[in-house]
């Protein structure tokens, strides 16, 4: 009886050594803890910019232009300076701050969501509005 009785005590002493290990430690804040996100990159084919790369005239009658340079895509409102945006979609930019660029009609119409996170405008008195440009 002893004898069993020690049998069963080291078989439920191993067993609970064995699933402790396997868990692995618990570390507080390990990869397991985190998440990353990426980016999703749309690649614009050789001439689907030439679309985009035009001036613009909002409707307050700023003007806003767009040019490429070597796979880098740029917004410029004249005389202002210049940003640079990262395709999305097609037809679809965004710059680092969140400005939205979405070219609509073949690209004769542009609607540009948060124009005043744009570093040359942000003396815009508007906040979270959508503009549309015509060429």
């Amino acid at each position: 009886m002893k004898r069993t009785f020690a049998a069963m005590a080291a078989t439920a002493a191993l067993s609970f050594l064995a699933a402790g290990a396997a868990a692995g430690p618990q570390v507080v804040g390990d990869s397991a803890d985190s998440v990353q996100i990426k980016r999703a990159a749309y690649k614009l084919s050789p001439s689907e910019f030439n679309d985009y790369a035009h001036l613009f005239v909002l409707s307050n009658g700023t003007k806003i232009k767009f040019a490429n340079s070597v796979n880098r895509y740029y917004a410029e409102l004249p005389g202002a300076g210049r940003v640079e945006m990262y395709p999305q979609a097609p037809g679809v930019f965004k710059t680092a701050a969140g400005t939205r660029f979405e070219f609509r009609e073949q690209g004769g119409l542009v609607a540009i969501d948060k124009l005043e996170r744009l570093p040359m405008a942000q003396a815009m008195p508007a906040k979270g509005v959508t503009v549309l440009a015509r060429r």
